[in-house]
């Protein structure tokens, strides 16, 4: 039967018009929502989802706001064809298989990035290179010594020679901001491509 239209007259129950849409289409119940429907105004709205052929996707319709200044409802009964349901369920499965497709992608995503993040995390010890900035020169190449927060460091000395003076103190560094080293062993272990 689709959905049946009426338009009333504006604050009456006089009948200006009736109508029918969507034949053929309406593939659910109706349900009722309260929306807002002005600034301080709550109503209840009834929708009801139909198959758009156009787009291949099913869409949903509003029947109308219970509301006074709405003057036009629509009462809905499920006709969809059983060709419309398969095609509907088949687009369903078509989407639910490339969401999982994209969730695994993220997943493999996201498993190498925190493994590249582990990789270059710095660390007292670690021979990092210098990817970033002004003050020292990109592709300097040293090993950390000294860091201003061992948890998340924003600073770091790297020694680039291991020279040492009589008094054991390094005498080649260079002093980086954390986030512009990366770890200078190649990555292993990580997740296969894709």
């Amino acid at each position: 039967m689709a959905i049946d239209w009426t338009q009333y007259k504006v604050n009456s129950r006089e009948v200006i018009k009736r109508w029918t849409t969507h034949e053929g289409l309406v593939v659910s119940e109706s349900w009722t929502r309260e929306v807002r429907a002005m600034s301080d105004v709550y109503c209840d709205v009834s929708y009801v989802n139909v198959w758009n052929p156009e787009t291949k996707q099913v869409e949903t319709v509003s029947l109308g706001y219970q509301f006074e200044c709405n003057s036009t409802y629509g009462h809905s009964t499920i006709d969809a064809s059983d060709a419309v349901l398969e095609t509907i369920k088949q687009e369903r499965d078509i989407a639910a298989r490339a969401a999982k497709v994209a969730s695994e992608a993220r997943r493999v995503q996201q498993s190498r990035q925190r493994a590249q993040d582990a990789h270059n995390r710095v660390a007292r010890g670690k021979t990092m290179r210098v990817v970033a900035g002004r003050k020292v020169r990109k592709g300097t190449v040293g090993q950390v010594f000294w860091m201003d927060d061992l948890r998340k460091p924003t600073r770091v000395g790297l020694d680039l020679t291991g020279r040492k003076d009589g008094n054991g103190r390094r005498m080649d560094v260079a002093w980086v901001a954390a986030s512009y080293l990366v770890n200078d062993a190649p990555l292993t272990n990580h997740a296969p491509l894709a």
